[in-house]
């Protein structure tokens, strides 16, 4: 690559870089405006730095996405990742650490801050979901997980819901 291209390629990158910090300071905000308990927006703010600033994708100033993409996030305790209805995601760990998955709650327990759509009801969750995705993931290095009630069931028919995950590489 000549020196031009080398030239064109950085500046392509930190127009890129600056969509994405744009995009992350609009997406904080509307995180603040939301009104959440302090130490959920905490771990939110975290992941979404992650979420937005590691994106290859974030090419867009299009800032209602954010909330429905796979939302991986870190804290002390372990890590976690929210998956909305109808969407996948991976949990990972470093090699040679394995997965062992803490929790996991397919339904809705929020506002429409997170997963956005129809809510008839912020308490319900399934039964059946901790133990399948315990059962699906624990013991492996990269898991895919899905959040949808053809495999954990309707807990709360015309709600729109999400699959939380935590979980810690051991």
């Amino acid at each position: 690559m000549d020196l031009t291209g080398k030239k064109d390629e950085h500046n392509r990158k930190m127009v890129l870089y600056g969509r994405k910090h744009r995009k992350l300071i609009n997406r904080k905000r509307t995180l603040k405006e939301r009104k959440i308990d302090p130490k959920e927006e905490e771990r939110f703010m975290k992941a979404l730095e992650i979420e937005t600033m590691s994106s290859e994708d974030s090419d867009s100033e299009d800032d209602s996405i954010f909330v429905t993409r796979p939302l991986p996030w870190v804290s002390i305790s372990g890590c976690g990742l929210i998956v909305c209805e109808a969407r996948s995601g991976y949990i990972k760990c470093p090699y040679p650490s394995k997965i062992s998955v803490t929790s996991a709650v397919y339904g809705r327990n929020t506002d429409a801050s997170i997963c956005p759509g129809a809510i008839r009801t912020t308490h319900c969750r399934s039964a059946s979901s901790d133990w399948k995705v315990k059962r699906q993931c624990n013991g492996k290095r990269i898991c895919r997980v899905a959040a949808n009630h053809h495999l954990y069931g309707d807990p709360c028919y015309g709600t729109t819901k999400y699959l939380e995950v935590e979980y810690k590489c051991i």
